[in-house]
């Protein structure tokens, strides 16, 4: 692999469900949401793109707690690590309890306007105005490219 690459798995013709890919030159990959889509049955499984590859890890990084930004986390390796605000990991564990289910994954937070390092990105969350609380943009830098996701 010899440059960033960006590969959108679902949202480009629908809203909601988002999952979306940025691979560093060296290998190293961040996906961007892994939502469940709006328009999939309530007892559906299987949902994650067949074009993501789970069998590579990957940083997973949630923009915000709506179910289509983070409602298919359990369907990804349980050694794929999370990013996401603190009140974001908060309302995902509640509304995933509701259910009688648990987050499994180990969580980061981040705070907005504060870079962290995650491998060869670097990561700056941007607190943004959204109808879910603690939604942020995500402005992603690496390999000299840099890349906004306004989730």
């Amino acid at each position: 692999m010899s440059d960033v690459t960006l590969t959108v798995h679902r949202a480009t013709d629908q809203i909601g469900g988002n999952c979306i890919e940025i691979a560093a030159p060296c290998g190293r990959r961040v996906i961007l949401d892994v939502g469940r889509p709006l328009d999939a049955p309530s007892d559906a499984t299987g949902l994650i793109p067949a074009s993501l590859d789970l069998t590579i890890p990957a940083d997973v990084l949630i923009s915000h707690p709506h179910q289509d930004h983070y409602g298919l986390l359990g369907e990804t390796p349980i050694e794929w690590p999370v990013h996401c605000g603190a009140a974001t990991e908060k309302l995902m564990r509640i509304t995933v309890g509701v259910a009688g289910k648990v987050i499994n994954h180990s969580i980061e937070n981040w705070e907005s306007g504060r870079t962290k390092k995650i491998g060869p990105f670097a990561l700056t969350p941007y607190l943004t105005d959204h109808s879910a609380f603690d939604a942020h943009m995500l402005l992603l830098e690496v390999a000299g490219k840099r890349i906004m996701y306004s989730g």
